[in-house]
């Protein structure tokens, strides 16, 4: 699906630094813009808000909005595999119309799965009733923009995208500020939903806007969930995936240096920052992959099944499968030189970085070891969209498995070696796991014929036909 990557492509035919930072800024919006929108407005109001905001009310914010994210992904994380799966199948049967009822289903049920559970969790942490109203407002919130964030990539507006997620920028930023001011926790928490409720309903009008000709009527679809029944182990990819993006953070937190700030919620004063700064890096590898992977490689990859299902001669798409396995290789090269060259300016820039975060330069390991965990984590994830391009479900599942264990386990015996050793389990989890997955993509790319016609000659001797879309 990557309607909106080819228009994003084009900025880069234009062969001008201008085209290229465009590119590479519509792109990381796109691909990682709730995220980016989120961090930058975080770490604008700790920097400015010293002097005019309270500490705790601002520490708890940052736990509450924290908490948000990282349980927001869990929720959805086993039915956002599915629903890309869904979607990419629609729009190869050629079913358009199918889009919108399903956009519409995907919001109302994790609205309803969020909602409920934010007020649970809030209201065992015992704050006011209008903070508990609030909060749940905002997960309920944010889980509906990472599933609009499914539907980005089939649209075509991406300036429209852009400006939606840097307007809703600076409303949760100036709302935040301001409220925050006058009524605390709650102003802050109270401005910052706001701006993400904007974002909400103008991603979810430009969704409608891309498929007009299904506005009236359309309803709302649950269909798309039969897909989970039908293939387990993206279910399972989508889970093990947002754990391991949280593995390492979700153990610090259970350790004996983490604080209780708000009832089950809790906080690690030293790892979370840094590791917070760390996962600013992965931006730029974001925007590498929505404009090289679902763009050029989609290219090559269609072409590649519509020569196997027309019977191409084997020589025709052997060619193809090379040139495919070249450019992953020549990518993923490309991917290591730009996250390298981000890295190393981290490596230097983070006596500065935890000054402006007013903590102290010792903790500069850690954002050096978070950045590069960050960047391995960026190619682990990457390699699992790969093998599930080629249909791979089983072996994405073990490898966002593998990683997540890995992060618990490793991150959990650097708690045990003490402060020097914070951040390198989470490094170490990213080598093994990058290893895994390079291993497991090139089995993949050799055996590609071999699987393809298997899957074909087993179904055809079944006399089975493809599904139809629900």
């Amino acid at each position: 699906m990557a309607g909106i990557g080819f228009r994003i492509e084009r900025l880069l035919d234009q062969d001008s630094y201008t085209g290229t930072f465009r590119a590479y800024l519509h792109a990381a919006v796109v691909s990682a813009g709730s995220m980016l929108a989120t961090s930058a407005c975080m770490g604008a109001l700790v920097y400015f808000g010293r002097t005019g905001l309270n500490h705790l009310d601002l520490l708890r914010f940052q736990v509450t909005v924290t908490h948000v994210y990282c349980f927001g992904m869990l929720l959805i994380g086993p039915l956002q595999m599915v629903l890309h799966r869904y979607l990419a199948d629609v729009f190869w049967a050629g079913r358009p119309e199918k889009v919108l009822p399903c956009f519409r289903g995907a919001l109302a049920i994790h609205a309803a799965l969020a909602t409920p559970v934010a007020a649970a969790v809030l209201g065992a942490a015992g704050l006011p009733a209008v903070d508990v109203a609030v909060g749940s407002v905002l997960f309920g919130t944010t889980a509906c923009i990472w599933v609009v964030s499914a539907f980005l990539s089939l649209c075509k507006a991406y300036e429209a995208v852009t400006g939606s997620f840097v307007l809703s920028l600076g409303v949760s930023f100036g709302a935040a500020w301001a409220l925050g001011h006058d009524h605390g926790y709650t102003g802050l928490l109270a401005g910052f939903t706001s701006g993400h409720l904007l974002l909400l309903v103008m991603l979810y009008a430009q969704v409608v806007v891309e498929f007009p000709g299904q506005r009236e009527g359309a309803g709302a679809s649950l269909s798309w969930l039969t897909w989970g029944r039908r293939y387990p182990w993206l279910v399972a990819t989508g889970a093990l995936s947002s754990l391991a993006i949280w593995a390492d953070k979700l153990a610090f937190w259970m350790s004996a240096g983490a604080q209780p700030l708000l009832g089950p919620m809790r906080y690690h004063p030293i790892y979370d920052p840094c590791v917070f700064l760390g996962l600013l890096t992965a931006v730029p590898a974001f925007a590498h992959f929505l404009l090289v992977l679902e763009t050029r490689f989609y290219r090559i990859f269609r072409t590649f099944c519509e020569q196997i299902s027309s019977g191409a001669p084997y020589g025709q798409f052997g060619r193809t499968r090379d040139r495919m396995a070249l450019m992953l290789r020549e990518e993923f090269l490309q991917l290591a030189k730009l996250q390298g060259a981000v890295v190393l300016g981290v490596f230097f820039a983070a006596p500065r970085l935890l000054e402006l975060a007013g903590m102290p330069e010792a903790y500069a390991h850690l954002v050096r070891a978070g950045s590069l965990a960050v960047s391995l984590g960026v190619g682990v994830n990457l390699h699992v969209v790969v093998l599930l391009y080629f249909d791979l479900q089983r072996d994405a599942a073990l490898l966002a498995g593998f990683y997540a264990a890995a992060s618990w386990a490793l991150s959990r015996m650097s708690l045990t070696l003490g402060l020097r050793f914070y951040g390198y389990g989470y490094l170490a989890a990213g080598l093994l796991a990058l290893a895994l997955g390079a291993w497991l993509v090139d089995r993949a790319l050799w055996r590609m014929e071999f699987t393809l016609f298997r899957r074909g000659a087993l179904r055809s001797l079944g006399g089975a036909a493809e599904e139809s879309i629900p």
